[in-house]
């Protein structure tokens, strides 16, 4: 029971030590992510392969990441490749009356390509940090002024997600 609230949850694993934390996680469809924080501490072992390469690497707006050995890497720009559905559910939500059934579904439906988009994009960039972090044994990156870049640029920038990486 959390806020007089009652919430039935999948635990996919067992819960080692004791909770200390319940953090309580909603998106705009009404959601939840249910996160227990515990004392359980494990030995860390670095299960990655020593590899003795380092790398720098430089954000850009044609490509993702350029390395300095070359490797150019892309990002898909996943709000691009949404943005007509997306223009699409947003006009269909405007034209709606306020208060009304339909409005709400098409409310639901704008925040699920929304979530969509940010699930996608943080997906890519989960797997390819993972991906540099097996590679590499130490990487370097440039310090960017993001509100600068992103008053210039917009929406490319909000779509890179290079804050977030």
């Amino acid at each position: 029971m959390i806020n007089k609230k009652i919430f039935k949850f999948y635990k996919l694993r067992e819960i080692e030590g004791w909770i200390k934390q319940v953090i309580l996680k909603g998106n705009s469809l009404g959601e939840y992510l249910i996160f227990f924080v515990t004392n359980y501490t494990e030995v860390y072992s670095n299960k990655y392969a020593k590899t003795g390469k380092t790398d720098g690497f430089d954000f850009g707006l044609k490509n993702f990441l350029i390395s300095s050995d070359g490797e150019k890497i892309d990002s898909p720009l996943f709000l691009n490749k949404d943005l007509k559905k997306l223009r699409n559910k947003s006009s269909n939500f405007s034209n709606k009356i306020k208060g009304s059934n339909n409005r709400r579904k098409s409310r639901e439906e704008l925040a699920r390509i929304h979530i969509q988009i940010t699930s996608k994009r943080d997906d890519w960039q989960w797997k390819l940090t993972d991906r540099l972090v097996r590679e590499y044994d130490i990487m370097f990156f440039e310090d960017i002024n993001m509100n600068g870049i992103n008053k210039l640029w917009g929406r490319k920038i909000s779509d890179l997600s290079l804050s977030s990486f």
